[in-house]
């Protein structure tokens, strides 16, 4: 009986390995980027390929010995360590490509809103050069009007590459250069995701009809667009009551988008296995309309990773997912470490 007793009782709570990875690569990256700004490009390829190394020998040596967690934390560091430093050695090489760009007629694409500022709007752009070589810029335009996710044009800029906080700022965005905006000249964009985006500038213009700081909570809820809430005085009452998070979209719209979607396929009898991939081709479709935020794709990969345990045959892991969301993010984009 009483060896039935002790079985019944629930095994302790314990730390993920992979969480234990995922925390210690992160930490790992953030350092190793941060100070790859100031480090030589080859020096930090020798950095991620000895870090490489050593992951190899510590999944040897410690595998034995049962140590799991300390095996994770380790191998995280060294994971970490690796796509820090090639995060920063990628940038310095596009920062070498960048001074090598004469001035002329670029193609950008918007990938956040453009925010407004006493000199005019300014944001982070995909820039294709005339010669065809793709950069992440910060761009400046000269006038202050309004320009949004996805928005695509040709304009004449010449790049510059900043100094002091401003380096900083752009390094943290994965920016290796400043790119002037004149004549600008907007194109247009096809295909589905032209949809979509007119149907987010739609609903922006809709809810801006609500008039005053309640279509501008409004915009950043529904639509992921904060530009006009960070100029009004109620964002300052979100940030001093320490609510902001509850106006960037996150893993609560997400949730509620799920859900959602999630009700409405069960009332139509939907097959499991059809709801499980309309469901995230939904969530991935809401994420483009809220301007993919950092925030809004971890909440997106961590939903989908939720919705395959269904494939496994087995109870979603919501730590292992989030561990598995951090190091997909860092993998992709080093520069997600520091933001």
């Amino acid at each position: 009986m009483r060896e039935v007793a002790d079985s019944a009782v629930p095994l302790r709570p314990s730390l993920p390995c992979l969480l234990a990875v995922a925390l210690s690569m992160w930490c790992a990256a953030a350092v190793a980027y941060s100070l790859g700004q100031s480090c030589a490009r080859e020096r930090l390829a020798l950095v991620a390929l000895a870090s490489g190394a050593l992951v190899l020998v510590l999944v040897m040596v410690l595998w034995k010995h049962g140590a799991h967690l300390v095996l994770g934390a380790l191998t995280g560091i060294a994971l970490g360590c690796c796509c820090g430093c090639a995060g920063a050695a990628s940038l310095h090489a596009d920062m070498e490509r960048a001074k090598s760009e004469p001035a002329g007629t670029w193609l950008f694409t918007l990938e956040e809103d453009a925010s407004l500022s006493a000199y005019g709007s300014q944001g982070f752009a995909r820039a294709v050069s005339p010669s065809g070589d793709s950069l992440l810029v910060r761009v400046l335009f000269n006038d202050d009007a309004e320009r949004l996710y996805g928005d695509a044009f040709t304009a004449r800029a010449s790049l510059s590459f900043p100094e002091g906080t401003q380096a900083s700022y752009c390094w943290q965005h994965g920016a290796p250069a400043v790119a002037h905006i004149g004549d600008v000249r907007p194109v247009e964009r096809e295909g589905a995701v032209k949809a979509l985006l007119a149907l987010r500038y739609a609903a922006i213009c809709a809810l801006s009809k609500v008039g005053g700081d309640e279509a501008s909570v409004l915009q950043a809820l529904v639509c992921g667009a904060r530009t006009s809430l960070a100029q009004s005085t109620l964002y300052g009452d979100f940030k001093a009551a320490g609510l902001a998070h509850m106006v960037a979209v996150s893993g609560a719209h997400l949730v509620i988008v799920s859900g959602f979607t999630a009700l409405v396929l069960r009332a139509l009898r939907a097959p499991k296995p059809l709801a499980v991939v309309l469901q995230a081709a939904f969530v991935f479709l809401y994420l483009v309309f809220s301007a993919v935020p950092v925030s809004a794709v971890r909440a997106a990969v961590m939903s989908v990773v939720g919705m395959a345990s269904y494939a496994a045959q087995r109870r979603p892991a919501p730590l292992n997912a989030l561990a598995v969301c951090i190091m997909a993010l860092i993998v992709a984009s080093p520069e997600a470490s520091v933001s």
